[in-house]
């Protein structure tokens, strides 16, 4: 049994994170084909999901109306899903708040810098600011 905070330490301290997660990454952005895949980000589908949405929809080919992306959004909103208002936790509940960025208040300060310095590439590569 471990909090939170201890395996997070374990993952950025042992190098777990850096071997299972960054090298992977590293590695998928630097063969991937880009007439093949996409980057969406998780903060770009909260404070933009009808442009999200359509941007998928246009990599996959498919034509698709407003309305149906609208109703897509509605069914699938945190709120439908959790009966939940987003930024409500439940630690009981695999989905967790349904925001971005909450890993800042959760990370030591140390954390964040191993964090930096394991990833700094990958996070400027998927544009993001290294926070400290």
């Amino acid at each position: 049994e471990q909090s939170i905070e201890e395996f997070i330490a374990y993952k950025l301290e042992s190098g777990e994170f850096e071997n299972e997660t960054i090298n992977w990454i590293r590695n998928w952005l630097k063969n991937r084909d880009l007439t093949k895949s996409i980057i969406i980000r998780y903060e770009d589908m909260l404070n933009n999901p009808n442009t999200v949405l359509e941007k998928i929809f246009n990599f996959l080919g498919f034509k698709i109306e407003q309305k149906k992306i609208e109703n897509i959004i509605r069914i699938n909103s945190f709120n439908k899903i959790t009966g939940r208002k987003r930024g409500k936790g439940d630690d009981t509940k695999f989905v967790r708040k349904g925001i971005f960025g909450e890993w800042k208040t959760i990370f030591s300060k140390n954390q964040k810098l191993l964090f930096s310095k394991v990833g700094e590439d990958v996070i400027e590569k998927l544009g993001y600011q290294p926070t400290l």
